[in-house]
């Protein structure tokens, strides 16, 4: 089985998240920042697996061009998408809102692997967007983090996939 896992990130997180789960992966496994190079033959891939951070209800800009334009490539192909954020509530929202319908349908698992707000890391806007969104004065809330075990849990149901197929 050959994997690609591209993601877009802003902060860092989702290529966390990406790397993880390429260690866990059996079978050759790429990982791609879409931002960093978006020019990637997937037909040569036998599962697309998509990552991405979510902001204000959006995904990586890069990524949602990214799978626009090989859309349908990418319904040939086994794939699954995992979204990095700090709020899982509106999980099904976000994905109607950011992967083509037919994708979403044609995707073998779905999933939401935690976050991480880096306040450090971030920009003015962003810092000052993640602390009204926690509706609190002073420092933003902890999130749960990211969440290592789903991860895990995605990689050994992918591997015994893979050797059912």
């Amino acid at each position: 089985m050959r994997n690609l896992i591209i993601y877009g990130t802003k902060y860092g997180c989702t290529a966390e998240c990406a790397n993880k789960l390429a260690a866990s992966l059996e079978g050759q496994t790429d990982v791609l920042n879409v931002e960093q190079n978006a020019t990637i033959d997937v037909s040569v891939y036998d599962r697309i697996i998509i990552g991405s951070s979510v902001y204000m209800g959006q995904i990586n800009k890069k990524l949602k061009k990214f799978i626009e334009e090989h859309l349908a490539k990418l319904l040939g192909k086994e794939t699954v998408i995992f979204i990095c954020c700090s709020l899982p509530d509106n999980f099904n929202d976000v994905l109607a809102a950011n992967f083509p319908e037919q994708l979403l349908a044609n995707t073998m698992e779905k999933t939401f692997v935690g976050g991480r707000l880096d306040i450090d890391k971030m920009k003015l806007v962003d810092r000052t967007i993640a602390k009204l969104m926690s509706k609190q004065k002073g420092d933003v809330a902890p999130v749960a983090g990211i969440l290592y075990d789903v991860i895990e849990d995605l990689a050994k149901r992918l591997n015994e996939h893979s050797k059912g197929a």
